[in-house]
């Protein structure tokens, strides 16, 4: 819905960074990744705290684009290294920005590089539930088609992401028969726990979640600086909030445990957002705390400066594809001039530095949907969107969109999925009972003309 980078710098200011956490806890349909922002002149840079490994927390790292950087060894490494100190863990949790592509290649690139040295791999994944595994067990098998599939498993009701990122992923995964499994709890419960607290948890509902960690004080900072300080403007808010950060962390911990349970002497590599795995805060903290597996933590820190893809012709992406995006997860050059961020050696044991993408690769319109008893309602509109830009308003129903009905909003989301930047788009809404048309052309930057 709005750039989720957990990069140096994002241009969202403070009270909206406020009002779009308040609307993605309401409704979770964005993760906490996109607050990391400055406000008016002041930089704030999550990536530059002094936490995490004591050996390494105050020092800092110069991430290079399309190099590996250790943070043990306090430079750049080749991926023999690379993939010789992976093979040495159990768990290891790649973080993303869900909206990345930069950051889903990357985890791809891993899978396969761990895939192809001979080391069993199966994936922990943070949008499903236990519950999930079957549907996801039949697509690994070839038993149930894609399309079946985004059926089968409630991609749209699990995920609010276009499927479209993770494909590639899913589609190796199922290739050379990767197992995946869910890890985390069901949406509804932390939801409830967030508004009423564990004790409005039934006992039933209390045995299928695990028990958050709030203890950390670094960790509690960590969200906080997150939310942009939220928990000084809003600390009631902050508190349901973070408990419900708690609670992801401690299901995502757990569940990697037991899959590293159930396939021992594989490598589990756990594809969750970044805020859950930096600074070895989140997911591993409750997996170093719960158990004897080793992990590693891994994060695409996104480089600034580089021409974004979308903005290329078609002839330009081509030309420039493996400059843009080689991963060939080696050394960076010895040049001065090769893009570079600066962080702190803390945030993960290694980094691979990526193109920041100035455009998501995939359109999105910035709403949330609801079936309700008139129809497919808007119930959201974000700030600064192109729903926002382009008209809608809460409440509109939306009839029709390029011609085509459908029967509910999971249809319909399914339908927007496959859209692309610059197609012409055409709704036809139900306002004030009267039916009015809303056309436009997606694009990621503003226009004269659509």
């Amino acid at each position: 819905m709005w750039k989720q980078r957990f990069s140096p710098k994002s241009p969202i200011a403070l009270s909206q960074c406020i009002i779009l956490l308040l609307i993605f806890f309401i409704g979770e349909l964005v993760t906490m990744n996109a607050c990391l922002a400055k406000e008016e002149n002041q930089e704030f840079n999550s990536l530059r705290l002094p936490f995490g490994d004591p050996k390494t927390r105050l020092d800092m790292a110069k991430v290079t684009l399309n190099a590996i950087y250790s943070a043990r060894e306090g430079h750049d490494i080749d991926s023999d290294i690379f993939f010789r100190e992976l093979g040495k863990t159990d768990i290891i949790l790649i973080g993303e920005s869900h909206t990345s592509d930069q950051h889903h290649q990357v985890q791809k690139r891993i899978i396969e590089g761990l895939t192809e040295r001979g080391f069993k791999v199966v994936l922990g994944l943070e949008m499903f539930n236990p519950s999930q595994n079957q549907a996801l067990a039949d697509f690994i098998q070839g038993s149930i088609k894609e399309d079946d599939f985004m059926d089968k498993i409630g991609w749209f009701k699990s995920w609010s992401h276009n499927w479209r990122y993770y494909q590639p992923i899913f589609a190796y995964s199922r290739d050379h028969r990767i197992p995946m499994t869910g890890i985390n709890i069901p949406h509804e419960l932390v939801t409830k726990v967030r508004k009423s607290g564990l004790e409005s948890l039934s006992e039933d509902e209390r045995r299928q979640i695990p028990t958050p960690d709030t203890t950390n004080a670094e960790h509690r900072y960590f969200v906080n600086a997150m939310m942009q300080g939220i928990g000084a403007q809003a600390p009631e808010i902050f508190t349901g909030m973070y408990m419900s950060q708690c609670l992801w962390d401690a299901a995502m911990g757990e569940g990697a445990m037991m899959a590293a349970q159930k396939y021992p002497g594989a490598k589990i590599v756990v594809l969750a957002g970044t805020g859950h795995v930096a600074y070895n805060l989140g997911i591993a903290r409750i997996i170093g705390n719960r158990s004897s597996f080793r992990t590693t933590t891994i994060i695409p820190v996104d480089i600034p400066g580089q021409e974004n893809e979308t903005s290329k012709s078609a002839d330009d992406k081509t030309k420039n594809s493996k400059r843009q995006f080689s991963v060939h997860l080696g050394p960076a050059s010895e040049k001065s001039d090769i893009p570079n961020s600066i962080i702190s050696r803390g945030v993960a044991d290694f980094f691979i530095g990526v193109t920041e993408e100035k455009f998501e690769k995939y359109p999105t319109l910035g709403l949330s949907l609801k079936d309700s008893s008139k129809g497919m309602e808007i119930s959201i509109i974000f700030p600064e969107t192109l729903a926002e830009k382009k008209g809608f308003k809460m409440g509109d129903l939306i009839l029709q969109v390029n011609g085509n009905s459908f029967a509910n909003t999971v249809e319909l989301k399914k339908w927007m999925t496959f859209l692309d930047w610059e197609d012409q788009i055409d709704f036809l809404i139900l306002r004030d009972n009267k039916n009015i048309h809303v056309k436009f052309r997606l694009s990621p930057e503003p226009s004269e003309t659509d």
